[in-house]
């Protein structure tokens, strides 16, 4: 522990400059240890595991260790970094490599998400995860309990937050630029992960898939091709609420202060819950919904309104996309957020890294706030950057991370059981509702 703290204070007296991507076996890592450069283990090696390493590439860091079950979808992974080890179990890759590894990136499917991450956070690793933080709305108090024992550094990987247009949004809403904001649209045109029909048939699973430990927390059953699509299973996925409302409703969540709901004391009166409306082409116990229509009812912070947060999933949904372009005046994104305020609107790019302003003609243009929020431009470099302690901290930070994907996950939970639930942010309970409350989280595997 001692050695590591004193290569935490050398890292963070060095000034580093940009430099390409260094693959270490882990053997040699110890050689190192006066590098400015950090050494990563990355955890999920298929799509998203090869755009984090080719962000290590550009930004300069030690890859370390690689882990992934499937080796078959890790292979070009594991071809762009030959000598780095690898492992199919992250429990034992972080056990075997602990005193090799700085800090852990993950991206493996949803379900993984939160395991892996409390594991290594428990480690005193810095974690870097990608979205959804976690698969359920029990999960996400859980990470959020453990980042703040822990304290390490942590970021999820919704990377519109570091654009300089994310910021500018949020500070206008935070300064009020669009007066009074009550009504906020936040939606994905596609319906990928609607209904799924699982054959009962037991197929032997492929020889390059570690298919128990695939299965990871939740239960075990025979293998079938068709659990791989993961997105599609509530077991295993979190819909497109978590694919993308985690980008796309990110920027209205800051900027209204929802996050604060969470910092009331418990006895603070029944007007701080928040509502959860329902309207789906169906329930499914296993899938979701060919389309979702879901409004979040939210109290007042402070001097802000009452607002509501309506959700669109799918062109199929009645009313959608039609009633949303009248009111942005033109043809609306895959995905992206409206916020509709007094004096105007912002019509917001999925991943809130872009946006335009339509003001209200008889008001006069918006007015944008002196900047106050840091800019950083590269969300993998702020965290990385954290934890050598250049940056105060991340600003999708588990803290604020966790309470907009414990609120988004409420949504799956209302689609489960087709019907109105209301929440206590601060119990962390559905009020007056058993069946609800025990929705809110999956029953995890022994070990």
């Amino acid at each position: 522990m001692n050695a590591r703290i004193t290569r935490r204070a050398a890292i963070k007296a060095m000034a580093g400059a940009p430099c390409s991507l260094t693959i270490l076996p882990a053997g040699l890592a110890r050689g190192y240890s006066a590098n400015e450069k950090l050494n990563i283990a990355l955890v999920g090696c298929g799509t998203r595991g090869r755009g984090l390493m080719e962000a290590l590439g550009r930004i300069g860091e030690n890859l370390v260790a690689m882990c992934d079950v499937n080796e078959q979808r890790a292979s070009r992974a594991y071809q762009m970094a030959p000598d780095v080890p690898k492992h199919v179990d992250y429990r034992r890759m972080l056990d075997v490599q602990a005193k090799h590894i700085d800090a852990v990136m993950v991206a493996t499917s949803d379900h993984h998400h939160a395991p892996c991450t409390a594991r290594a956070m428990k480690m005193g690793k810095p974690v870097y995860c990608e979205k959804p933080l976690t698969l359920t709305v029990h999960e996400a108090r859980q990470i959020r309990q453990i980042a703040r024992e822990t304290g390490v550094v942590t970021q999820m990987g919704n990377q519109g937050t570091a654009s300089d247009a994310f910021r500018e949004q949020v500070e206008m809403l935070q300064a009020g630029s669009l007066g009074e904001v009550r009504d906020v649209y936040v939606w994905q045109r596609e319906n990928r992960g609607g209904p799924q029909t699982l054959s009962t048939t037991a197929e032997r699973a492929p020889s390059t898939l570690q298919w128990d430990l695939w299965l990871g927390p939740r239960s075990a059953r025979p293998y079938n091709r068709a659990w791989l699509r993961w997105g599609s299973w509530r077991d295993f996925g979190t819909g497109q609420l978590g694919n993308w409302a985690s980008h796309a409703a990110n920027m209205q969540f800051r900027g209204l202060r929802l996050d604060t709901l969470w910092d009331f004391a418990p006895d603070e009166p029944a007007r701080l819950r928040i509502q959860v409306r329902p309207r789906v082409s169906g329930i499914h116990r296993e899938s979701f919904p060919d389309w979702e229509i879901i409004d979040f009812d939210f109290p007042a912070r402070g001097n802000m309104p009452p607002v509501t947060m309506h959700w669109f999933k799918s062109d199929r949904a009645p009313g959608f996309p039609e009633n949303l372009e009248k009111m942005t005046g033109g043809e609306l994104g895959g995905s992206g957020c409206l916020a509709i305020g007094e004096r105007g609107k912002i019509v917001s790019s999925g991943h809130n890294s872009g946006y335009r302003l339509l003001h209200n003609e008889k008001i006069g243009p918006i007015e944008r706030p002196k900047p106050f929020l840091p800019r950083h431009g590269s969300h993998e470099r702020e965290w990385l950057d954290a934890i050598r302690g250049r940056v105060q901290e991340p600003m999708s930070n588990f803290e604020y991370a966790s309470r907009l994907i414990e609120t988004l996950m409420l949504g799956n939970v209302a689609t489960l059981l087709g019907r109105e639930i209301e929440y206590d942010p601060v119990s962390g309970v559905c009020i007056d509702d058993d069946e609800a409350t025990a929705a809110l989280d999956r029953k995890h595997r022994e070990g």
